[in-house]
């Protein structure tokens, strides 16, 4: 009753109390502990500048803006200021089950520095008037609301169901709440604190929370990281899959089943916006599980996790706070996974020896597939299908359903001949076809299966302990098929295979499991998989030992880089192939590759050039081959590998190969035969320099020697200070030049073979054709360009030519151009000029460092290899690589710690023409810098 009377007088206050609330709350946010944020802020201030400017590329102007980019892969801490948003209101909800633990909350609540309202749900029969009484105390706490609750729903039910419309009137909500976990036997006070911590440290935490809401109108969430007493599986659906893609379904959300961060134990910060459309669903008590003890499954436990993809579906991110350093995390973090990412195949390989039986799940444990999603085969089916029978059928559905077929007559133990036995029914194909194709899916699968090396590894040192080897897994697959796919992949001397095809039982509704450990009784036993639920938490839930590990696909899931390529998911077969090959096969092929960094640690040299280069270039191979043209010219540095790429692109995929010559030339060789006037040298010095006059004009002139004291310039501005310098030997330089155009030109004129009416095209990295353009200048104008990359069109010099990107719409290929030109490095130095002894043309050449050389031809290896990789699968059919996604992979060289530092310095770009020097990329400060001859040698 006392409750109840207290209850109105608190509304008839805040009647009365909210025509000033506005006005209050207005001035407590602005001087509130002010200066205490302000030297707080400055101190983030300076760390995130440090941070920022120790990945700022140190290259020329045009290519400083690479501090966006870096920054763009940034997952630290907050830029926070003191600027504060007015009206905005907080409304806290407090489910106290375990009304002992008030002390606790109310202290934890003390060190939220703004004014407050206060709903607090608690379990019947609690004494109220205690808890209010507690409560009052908190540190601004405005309104308190305290109501009983059924036990069903947990803490969730409360929040989005008993107090919603009065939540609905906040910006920004905590919901917190006395957990005990006792179904694990004990309490676990640490799981509490880890949560509570990580939303209401400190006073000092929760003002930077709120100045993170204020400042950030993108960031709808902040959650405290997943303790590390959690296994990194929790980071899953596990059981929660059925509820979660029905609610996710219901709010118009795809389902994704996949590993995820999200507010574990439901304590968080999030703006109302963000999470209302959960609040719409208009939930009841009524949809939540009865209350039975239940540790997963329940609609609770979906909404657990359902909650941030609802928060990312309305387009804010998420802040992960680190509670052990005090910083935050934009979407991911990796503290609380710890124990995880120390494995290796040492740790692992002396857990499972100290076991008797050892079982490894198969797929996607042992050995993976090229392609990124196992449905994904069905869509490549679809393809092959349609090359081979020009018949256009949706297979996956067609799959999907002979599929379902077979279940309803064979249950668990329908196998890939049963499915394709009921294949009639979904399409209009004689059985013989039918037979063929499913022929085709098998011979499909064991194409693209490879092996994951370090998990082979861990099953070989077991093998040769003489331990007991079982491998287990749900698939349709019958053992014959499984088995030889295996043995291409090196596994062998297992002592028994169950499938659930042939035992008719499965992992996932626990029936395999329960015959294994009835026929295991008594013996020893650890499971090695990567299915959180079916391989970890479903043997554990039995008292059994396992070790999960993450899935190539699931690491990339959890990595800084998923954000960049989730768009590419499900769209073409190609980008499958493309994805699934970076992701199986080249990053996350190991279950150890994600690092504390967020990405894999790539340290193999023919692995970057394959997957950060060979998709790219792949591109630009297959422009090269539809060029129009009677002969290619490779233009000499770059084109030294790109003939070999060429080639190895027309081999593969069965191509008449154009035909094609290395031409030996420079923009020095094919400028300085133009000279014969000042206006011709201004035309060459147009071009940006900054370095010393000398090389200067050794680079770009061929003049030598002229100064006992060098001098630095800067180009364009000083260019009547090098026309004054020149004044004294101009006509020397054009008899040399003279002499050097009569050589060059006839040497152009082999080339290209200028009696026959044969059309002829340029091959070159690009920027701004300045070859093409110095070779129309003299005389040979009906020359073509292909380009990977071209300058804006107020820089293009040429008119005729083809090419993938363009430096205004992509400017991130602009910035990232130094990095094709250390990959495509040559065995030789730049043309100086041309010489002719007897009839043969011989380049004079510069002198260079070798170590340019001696890193990229690895990577060279790496990137002919991925094509040869690529054309076992898409030679099948006629395909399209994706011009944005094959940029994207390789802009991903640049992206902070996924390549080693510790393998050196392996991009170098000898740019004497530009600069007094070698650029060399830092991987510690993340760009580039000009080093002398000495420190490259």
């Amino acid at each position: 009753m006392l409750d109840n009377e207290f209850e109105l007088i608190e509304k008839e206050r805040d009647n009365a109390f909210n025509q000033i609330a506005s006005i209050e709350h207005d001035n407590d946010r602005l001087t509130m502990e002010n200066a205490r944020l302000l030297a707080e802020r400055n101190e983030y201030q300076l760390k995130y500048d440090s941070m920022v400017a120790s990945r700022f590329w140190r290259l020329t102007k045009p290519l400083r803006t690479i501090r966006d980019v870096v920054k763009n892969t940034r997952h630290g801490i907050a830029n926070i200021s003191t600027n504060k948003k007015a009206h905005v209101r907080i409304g806290v909800h407090l489910h106290l089950y375990y009304e002992d633990l008030v002390d606790e909350f109310c202290k934890y609540l003390d060190n939220i520095p703004e004014l407050f309202d206060i709903y607090i749900s608690c379990k019947e029969g609690a004494h109220k008037g205690r808890i209010r009484s507690r409560v009052k105390k908190i540190n601004h706490v405005r309104k308190i609301v305290i109501k009983e609750t059924i036990n069903r729903g947990r803490d969730i039910a409360p929040f989005y169901v008993m107090f919603r419309d009065d939540l609905l009137k906040y910006d920004y909500l905590l919901h917190i709440h006395s957990k005990k976990s006792l179904y694990s036997g004990a309490e676990k006070s640490e799981w509490r604190k880890n949560g509570i911590e990580g939303v209401l440290k400190s006073e000092a935490i929760v003002a930077r929370m709120l100045a993170i809401f204020d400042d950030n109108d993108d960031i709808g969430m902040i959650h405290g990281d997943k303790t590390e007493q959690l296994s990194i599986i929790a980071l899953h659906w596990l059981k929660n899959i059925p509820r979660g893609r029905e609610l996710l379904q219901r709010l118009g959300i795809e389902f994704q089943d996949r590993m995820f961060q999200y507010p574990i134990g439901s304590f968080f910060w999030v703006k109302k916006d963000a999470v209302k459309p959960i609040f719409d669903l208009n939930l009841t008590y009524n949809d939540f599980d009865e209350e039975s003890g239940q540790i997963d499954g329940t609609l609770a436990h979906a909404l657990e996790r359902v909650v941030t993809w609802v928060v990312r579906d309305q387009g804010y991110d998420s802040f992960i706070f680190d509670a052990n350093i005090d910083d935050f995390h934009r979407n991911t973090s990796y503290y609380g996974i710890h124990s995880y990412l120390d494995l290796n195949v040492d740790s692992v390989t002396e857990e499972l020896l100290k076991h008797d039986v050892i079982t490894f799940d198969i797929f996607d444990t042992l050995i993976t597939r090229v392609i990124l999603h196992p449905d994904d085969v069905f869509l490549l089916m679809q393809k092959l299908i349609y090359e081979k029978y020009g018949v256009d059928v949706d297979f996956l559905s067609v799959r999907k359903q002979a599929e379902s077929y077979a279940m309803e007559k064979r249950g668990i133990s329908c196998n890939i001949y049963d499915i394709y036995n009921e294949m009639h029914r979904c399409v209009t194909l004689s059985q013989d076809v039918i037979d063929e194709i499913r022929d085709i899916e098998i011979e499909l699968e064991y194409e693209l299966c490879i092996p994951r090396d370090d998990v082979v590894e861990i099953y070989n040192r077991v093998k040769k302990a003489n331990k007991k080897i079982l491998l287990i897994s749900d698939m349709y697959l019958t053992s014959d098929i499984v088995s030889r796919m295996l043995a291409k992949c090196g596994i062998d001397g297992y002592d028994d295979i169950w499938l659930s095809c042939e035992k008719g039982l499965r992992k996932d509704n626990e029936s395999m499991w329960k015959k294994f450990f009835e026929e295991y009784k008594g013996v020893s036993t650890i499971h090695v998989g990567d299915n959180p639920c079916s391989d970890s938490q479903i043997v554990g839930d039995m008292g059994a030992d396992s070790v999960f590990l993450l899935s190539s696909y699931n690491q990339l899931s959890l990595s800084t880089q998923y954000d960049k390529f989730k768009k590419y998911e499900n769209t073409t077969v190609e980008n499958s192939l493309m994805l699934g090959l970076l992701v199986n096969k080249y990053w996350y092929n190991s279950p150890f590759a994600l690092s504390y960094k967020g990405v894999a640690r790539l340290d193999d040299l023919e692995i970057i050039g394959a997957s950060l280069f060979g998709p790219i270039l792949l591109k630009f191979a297959e422009l090269i081959q539809s060029m129009d043209t009677d002969k290619l010219l490779f233009l000499s540095r770059e084109g030294f590998f790109f003939k070999r790429l060429y080639q190895t692109y027309c081999k593969c995929f069965n191509l008449e190969e154009k035909e094609n010559l290395y031409f030996y030339t420079s923009r020095r060789a094919a400028s300085v035969p133009l000279l014969s006037n000042d206006d011709d040298i201004r035309e060459i010095l147009k071009t940006e320099y900054e370095g010393s006059l000398q090389i200067l004009l050794s680079e770009r002139l061929g003049l030598e020697g002229l100064f006992d004291e060098d001098i630095t310039i800067s180009l364009p501005d000083d260019i009547d200070k090098v026309m004054s310098v020149l004044s004294d030997c101009k006509e020397k330089l054009f008899h040399e030049a003279n002499e050097e155009r009569e050589v060059y030109e006839s040497y152009v004129r082999k080339c290209l073979d200028e009696n026959s009416d044969s059309k002829v095209t340029l091959v070159d990295l690009g920027y701004a054709g300045t070859i093409q353009y110095y070779l129309s200048k003299l005389g040979f104008g009906n020359i073509d360009g292909c380009y990977l990359a071209m300058q804006n069109s107020g820089k293009i010099r040429v008119e005729k030519y083809k090419n993938i990107y363009n430096f205004d719409d992509d400017n991130i290929i602009k910035l990232h151009q130094l990095f094709l030109e250390a990959l495509t490095a040559a065995p030789h130095g730049q043309v100086i000029k041309m010489n002719k002894q007897d009839d043969e043309y011989v380049p004079v050449l510069k002198d260079y460092s070798k170590k340019c050389y001696l890193y990229a031809e690895p990577m060279q290896l790496g990137v002919l290899k991925y094509v040869e990789t690529i054309e076992k699968t898409l030679n099948k059919f006629k395909f399209t690589i994706d011009s944005e996604l094959v940029k994207d992979i390789f802009t991903e060289v640049s992206r902070p710690n996924l390549i080693s530092n510790a393998i050196g310095d392996i991009f170098i770009v000898d740019d004497g023409y530009s600069n007094s020097g070698f650029w060399v990329y830092d991987f510690d400060q993340c760009g580039w810098f000009l080093k002398d001859l000495d420190y490259v040698r």
